[in-house]
């Protein structure tokens, strides 16, 4: 399971009042909805676009990119801070985040 599909789980337990035994949070020591509603915005905050004024992506991991246009691409920055893809003269990426988890095919 997903972090993603362990929040999705989760909210979807509490928000139908289902039995807490198949939320993938019970049990948690600290308090299953406290963890369930830390965990909800760290994820959404990793899938928020982030201005490449605050910060770039680690070197070599692909991100979404936007670019002044408009116009979306899967991009990285390389050791030298460029990005790989755009040219950054011409059309400069302004925002970028990460990629979200593949699906998993259900065998």
């Amino acid at each position: 399971m997903t972090k993603a599909e362990k929040v999705i789980k989760g909210l979807e337990c509490c928000g139908s009042l289902m039995d807490c035994a198949s939320c993938p949070y019970d049990g948690e020591d600290n308090g299953c909805f406290t963890i369930l509603k830390g965990d909800a915005l760290k994820l959404l905050k990793e899938r928020q676009w982030v201005s490449v004024k605050d910060r770039l992506p680690d070197p070599n991991n692909f991100v979404l990119t936007i670019d002044k246009l408009g116009f979306f691409y899967m991009d990285r920055v390389n050791k030298n801070g460029k990005w790989d893809e755009q040219d950054s003269s011409f059309n400069p990426v302004t925002h970028w985040m990460p990629l979200p988890e593949p699906p998993k095919e259900e065998v």
